[in-house]
């Protein structure tokens, strides 16, 4: 009986005393969430500064391929413009975000944005309506007048957040990495103009790679990819996948390769928003880039727009806008 009561003894201090429970998954608290929320809210890598209200004067590369796409196409079932310069406006903007705590108390906040926008068109010249033929004629007649017209766009965004100590109960939240781009799609991912290659930022003394989604593969990891995330606190950007740096005052000019349509033709601009004035110029004209005293956060945008919206009189944009994170050293 001893050593029944024994063996019983042993075998509940062996399977009874095991190890502790795993600790609970951290879920995150509504304070969490309102506090990183509140963190993409007012932080400049969440800002979206592609779009502008003032009107930017084409450059002369720029007004010479839309004018000979605009003399070429043959299209007279609607009228169509000479434009000088256009601007691109957030009319609203409906936000759906997704925020995922993750072990070790961090947390990844994916931002989706639907907007409606206005394409502003200041025009030089117009083909009138010719009421013998029933259609627009082919000649441009001279004429200053702005045109408007509204379209959809969908972006997204990711950024990972860390506490400051992760062990505490009430936690100071800091954004420490963020996704390489913004992508915004006019009117939307299946519709807009596709870049699946490589695109190449080149400035005088460097060139970096922004790669696609659609171009992106394991061999491509060190790369600089818009769905990666990186380093956006000043604390670590010496890291190796750091955001991409340019020196300020150098000229930095990109070389774009869309997919297209066959029947497309497309405008390529780099630009950027310095003290809310914005500077948009053909991609291989390139811009010149600020000074700072300091290293500071930046957002190199590169576009793509098809040319019929910039001269028809009823075609909708479609275009890719790539808001690249980037640091001015």
């Amino acid at each position: 009986m001893f050593k029944f009561l024994l063996v019983f003894f042993l075998f509940l201090l062996f399977f009874g005393c095991g190890n502790p429970p795993p600790p609970e998954f951290f879920s995150g608290t509504n304070l969490d969430s309102l506090s990183i929320r509140a963190i993409a809210e007012t932080t400049r890598a969440f800002q979206i500064t592609a779009f502008s209200d003032s009107l930017i004067p084409l450059d002369s590369s720029s007004f010479a391929i839309l004018s000979r796409y605009a003399r070429k196409a043959s299209d007279r079932s609607q009228a169509k413009f000479l434009t000088t310069s256009f601007g691109l406006k957030i009319v609203s903007e409906k936000v759906n975000d997704t925020l995922l705590f993750i072990k070790d108390t961090t947390a990844t906040l994916i931002l989706r944005r639907e907007l409606t926008g206005e394409l502003s068109l200041r025009i030089c010249s117009i083909t009138p309506y010719d009421s013998n033929a029933g259609m627009y004629d082919t000649l441009f007649l001279p004429v200053d007048s702005v045109v408007k017209k509204s379209f959809r766009a969908t972006t997204w965004q990711w950024g990972h957040f860390e506490p400051i100590k992760k062990d505490t109960a009430e936690r100071t939240w800091r954004l420490v990495k963020i996704t390489g781009c913004y992508v915004i799609s006019i009117p939307d991912e299946e519709n807009s103009v596709l870049i699946p290659y490589p695109v190449a930022l080149i400035s005088p003394d460097k060139v970096d790679s922004v790669f696609s989604f659609g171009y992106m593969s394991s061999r491509d990891s060190t790369k600089f990819g818009d769905r990666r995330l990186y380093y956006y606190l000043d604390t670590a950007c010496l890291k190796k996948d750091s955001l991409l740096f340019f020196t300020g005052g150098k000229t930095l000019k990109a070389n774009i390769t869309p997919w297209l349509n066959p029947d497309d033709t497309v405008l390529k601009f780099i630009s950027f928003m310095d003290n809310s004035v914005m500077e948009r110029k053909e991609a291989m004209a390139g811009i010149t880039l600020p000074t700072f005293s300091l290293p500071t956060f930046f957002r190199i945008n590169l576009m793509v727009f098809t040319c019929e919206a910039l001269t028809y009189e009823k075609k909708n944009l479609r275009g890719i806008i790539w808001g690249v994170s980037s640091r001015i050293k």
